[in-house]
């Protein structure tokens, strides 16, 4: 995680920590992108067969803890501007990755300054309210673990049309060795 974001600032790793400033906002948003629609989708259906070993398994999630901690704890930890354009980046991230560790909580106060909300002083806004609230109650009751063989989507079979009989006889004309057909539907 962290070498691509080296690249992208291109800057060394022992670096990275400095590399943010406010003329580069746009190269740590394409950064997310890339993550967001490249890495995961590639990730999540190459280790797609680990499921079966571990239903509890989840590519997305620690991709974005990765991410999370090696990249955004060590560029954001130093920011003093806000960086409100990153607000959907910062929120998708404290969602998915919403956990009891000592990095989620910086993670929330580096995101709380860096978008400006201050717990204190200002009332927070109601999207930031309701992404906390699933948070503390994704918290409590993992899905994975509350129960693992619950099926989240049921498949139902679509109803069948009647198929038609398909009979093919052979002529007795055996110069041109021709197969007739002939098709009758049957709606019993």
């Amino acid at each position: 995680m962290e070498n691509n974001a080296c690249k992208v600032f291109e800057c060394a790793t022992d670096e990275l920590d400095k590399a943010l400033n406010e003329e580069n906002v746009a190269l740590l948003a394409a950064l997310w992108e890339r993550t967001h629609t490249e890495i995961i989708p590639t990730m999540q259906a190459t280790l797609y067969p680990l499921k079966a070993f571990d239903a509890s398994f989840d590519i997305r999630r620690e991709i974005l803890k990765a991410f999370r901690d090696r990249v955004l704890l060590r560029i954001l930890s130093d920011v003093q501007f806000e960086l409100r354009s990153l607000r959907s980046m910062i929120c998708s991230v404290s969602f998915a990755t919403a956990d009891e560790s000592v990095e989620f909580e910086r993670f929330s106060e580096i995101a709380d300054r860096i978008l400006g909300i201050n717990q204190e002083k200002e009332i927070e806004g109601e999207e930031m309210v309701k992404l906390k609230k699933i948070a503390k109650a994704r918290l409590s009751v993992p899905h994975s673990t509350a129960n693992p063989h619950q099926r989240l989507y049921v498949k139902k079979r679509a109803a069948t049309i009647p198929c038609s009989r398909r009979m093919v006889r052979f002529s007795d004309n055996a110069v041109n060795n021709t197969i007739k057909e002939n098709r009758t539907c049957s709606f019993k």
